[in-house]
């Protein structure tokens, strides 16, 4: 074999030789790299392949490493695995990147593996090639010498490669043109306010203009309200408005009321808008703040941020911290309890529209939703005939005396259900169900009945007993397709999955392994993909089947197989191979023109057809 590996600098020839399974030789010629508008880090990979000395045809698989010896040694980058390469009168083309790092500049060897398309294992090619460098790599190679300026460069910065120069950088004078506009640093000349700048001037000053104060100005003047923080003997009168920045101190406040009331009195007519008193902003609050006599509790009416604009009210204890609101009231009308109890002494809770919840952290769902916090019960009923009744359409329920004595009824229309339980509990859960039956005395723990059968015909149709046992008056139907043993294997079951085949484990007693001999009299099944039915021998129903794999006995099972007796048909017999876990076609032996096969080694028949190679084809899994 030969290949040819070349750069922009000298060609280089290697021979090559490789004896491949399926007495398959693979030869590789590497042509020069594509050029490209810019320099990018994939190169385009070109060769030939040859099949048995002829040019090859179809599709093949590469897998190309990089390495920085020429043997052995750790591999440099990601693999890069190429499937389904077109191979045409033996040619082919790859993209092939290892990154921009990979190639700093020392040596490197390209190692090659070939396969079928599709196929089990790469084949390695030998020697691995050495990469000899282009001309633009070694122009890559001097471009370091521009990692510094030369200190005579002149003009070789300009203003619009400089962000910034740090102050203590800057000496001499500098003009006034050429200080920048805006800055906190100093007072500008300007018309407009300058944001963020303060000044304190020991000495004299004039002003020529007009001078405005937006802020508070400090003056040891009377005859004016000033500034201070003890209280000034003055009366003030103002008919404009007026605006107060800080904390207003007043005993007592009237608001169109000549002779207020308490500390606050607001008196102002109904206008359909506004009323006497409005609060707006964000989350707009009443807050309660009791003294001794009142436990010193604190509380809040407040406009909540939790939803669409909620009316809530939080008590703070004693400490004034507001967590969860005690009651909230939505815009549409909802009214939630979330924490307390409500206890009506005497009347009635009616509520023409809307739903009740009680436990729940949303709006609820239903006209009653009861949510029972850490576990507990979320709606408990107690009578001498019906703890809880539920009743869906017109007919309503049966009446007292019949079926009376229920803890939990449901009675549904033509269109709805009776009784429906829900849960959020994951699988292998066996602390909570959607539902769940009791029957403390031993006795049946579900009976299920059918009301509109013939006369004289028994209504009762399903039935699970104290032991569990099921009974069907009509049958059964599970999903899946065939009967399956929970047996534990002497593999590991993480290693092992559906479809393999499997066979008893002689040295261990009522194990199972992956099969390891062809026609092995030792074939127990199939690793089931979906048994229709499963026994688990002495396991409880909540036992753990650790350490044990789902053996298909019996039913059409996805199972794993192989051609190495020849193709596989429709109806074909199958035996164990000589590859662990998988199936091939048995072949019988001719005595005098009758076909005779392995007693005791088939596995079953094939459902359908595999041509070539491997696979998993449906097997109707018949022992015998």
């Amino acid at each position: 074999m030969q290949t040819r590996l070349s750069s922009g600098l000298a060609p280089v020839f290697t021979r090559w030789s490789v004896v491949l399974p399926l007495w398959l030789a693979f030869f590789v010629v590497v042509g020069q790299p594509a050029r490209a508008p810019a320099q990018a880090t994939p190169f385009t990979y070109q060769g030939q392949l040859t099949d048995g000395g002829a040019a090859a045809n179809g599709n093949y698989d590469l897998a190309l490493g990089l390495f920085a010896t020429a043997t052995a040694g750790e591999r440099i980058g990601s693999p890069q695995t190429v499937f389904n390469v077109p191979v045409s009168n033996g040619l082919f083309t790859v993209q092939v990147d290892f990154g921009v790092n990979a190639f700093p500049g020392a040596d490197r060897f390209l190692e090659i593996g070939v396969r079928a398309a599709g196929g089990d294992n790469f084949v390695t090619l030998a020697p691995r090639q050495q990469i000899s460098s282009t001309p633009y790599a070694i122009r890559t190679l001097s471009a370091g010498t521009a990692d510094m300026l030369s200190s005579t460069c002149t003009a070789c910065v300009q203003d619009s490669q400089i962000q910034s120069v740090a102050g203590s950088k800057v000496s001499g004078t500098i003009p006034v043109t050429s200080v920048p506009a805006g800055s906190g640093h100093y007072i500008q000349n300007a018309t407009g306010q300058q944001p963020n700048a303060d000044f304190n001037i020991s000495g004299n000053g004039t002003v020529g203009g007009d001078l405005t104060v937006n802020g508070t100005l400090n003056a040891k003047l009377s005859g004016f309200i000033q500034d201070r923080t003890t209280p000034q003997d003055a009366d003030f009168n103002i008919t404009g408005n007026g605006t107060v920045g800080q904390t207003l101190h007043a005993k007592v406040i009237g608001v169109d009321a000549a002779s207020p009331n308490g500390a606050l009195e607001v008196s102002r007519n109904w206008d359909g808008h506004y009323g006497a008193l409005t609060l707006s902003g964000d989350r707009p609050t009443i807050r309660f703040s009791g003294t001794s006599p009142q436990g010193n509790q604190q509380w809040i009416l407040h406009e909540s941020g939790n939803g669409p604009g909620n009316l809530e009210i939080y008590n703070g204890g004693t400490s004034g911290t507001f967590s969860v609101p005690a009651l909230s009231l939505t815009p549409n009308g909802n009214m939630t309890l979330l924490s307390g109890n409500l206890t009506l002494s005497a009347g009635n809770l009616t509520l023409s529209s809307g739903n009740v919840g009680i436990g729940t952290t949303s709006a609820p769902v239903a006209r009653l939703d009861a949510i029972g916090a850490g576990g507990g019960i979320g709606i408990r009923g107690a009578s001498d005939a019906r703890g809880v009744i539920g009743s869906l359409g017109a007919g309503g329920c049966p009446a007292s005396g019949t079926n009376a004595g229920f803890g939990v009824g449901g009675c549904g229309s033509t269109t709805g259900d009776g009784v429906v339980g829900r849960t959020s509990v994951g699988p292998n859960t066996v602390t909570a169900a959607a539902v769940r039956a009791i029957n403390d005395s031993g006795g049946d723990i579900f009976i299920g009945e059918n009301r509109a059968v013939t006369l004289n015909v028994s209504p009762r149709k399903a039935r699970i007993d104290g032991t569990g046992k099921g009974f069907f008056n009509g049958g059964t139907q599970t999903g899946g397709a065939d009967y399956a043993d929970s047996i534990r294997t002497t593999d590991n079951a993480a290693d092992l999955e559906p479809g393999d085949v499997l066979a008893i484990d002689p040295q261990h007693k009522d194990m199972v392994r992956k099969s390891r001999q062809p026609n092995s009299r030792l074939v127990a099944g199939v690793y089931s993909t979906q048994p229709s039915v499963l026994g688990v021998g002495k396991h409880e129903i909540d036992d753990s089947l650790r350490g044990e794999v789902p053996v298909a006995l019996l039913g059409v099972v996805p199972t794993k197989v192989t051609a190495e007796n020849g193709p596989i048909r429709s109806g074909d017999l199958l035996v164990t191979s000589s590859l662990p876990g998988r199936a091939m076609k048995a072949l019988p032996k001719m005595v005098d023109g009758v076909a005779l096969y392995p007693t005791g080694a088939i596995l079953g028949k094939a459902l359908e057809p595999l041509r070539q190679g491997r696979g998993v084809i449906r097997v109707l899994v018949t022992l015998r």
